[in-house]
């Protein structure tokens, strides 16, 4: 009964009274701070999904979304990365930055973590999304212009 009445009590709310609120922005910070994950290097705690698909300029994007641990610390990020090289664009003035991007360099670095895990070379591109999905890697986590970005990506090896 208690809860009938609560529910009863609180006020509904048009997207017009939302306007008319303004953004706490030093609140925001706190909030959006707070998400970010702390900088170091996180293990993935498969499965990390994997989603396969093209671009609106038809490149080849694989992307993965999943939990990461760091030590008692857990929390969820996502990368991608493309086999298909591409250079880095200066989003302002579209200038060729003549260096890879970070998906390129993703890529990059997943290849060479399958590889020093599996003591071979990679095969094919199936094989490189179902280790990302099925097995820990290492993820470098860092933050970027207000936001976490995956700086690195290399095999979890056991200890020596």
């Amino acid at each position: 009964m208690a809860d009938e009445t609560e529910n009863q009590q609180q006020e509904e709310l048009s997207i017009d009274d939302l306007y008319s609120s303004s953004l706490d922005q030093e609140e925001f910070e706190k909030v959006r701070s707070s998400t970010l994950l702390k900088k170091g290097t996180w293990t993935t705690d498969p499965p990390f999904v994997p989603t396969i698909k093209r671009d609106k300029t038809n490149r080849l994007i694989v992307r993965f979304w999943g939990k990461v641990v760091l030590g008692d610390e857990k929390g969820m990020i996502g990368f991608r990365y493309s086999p298909e090289a591409r250079n880095a664009v200066n989003r302002e003035t579209g200038e060729d930055l003549k260096k890879p991007d970070r998906a390129t360099k993703n890529y990059v670095m997943a290849v060479k973590a399958y590889e020093a895990a599996n003591g071979k070379k990679l095969e094919n591109q199936g094989e490189l999304v179902a280790y990302l999905r099925d097995y820990p890697v290492r993820l470098r986590i860092d933050e970027f212009n207000g936001e976490n970005m995956v700086m690195s990506i290399s095999a979890v090896r056991p200890p020596v």
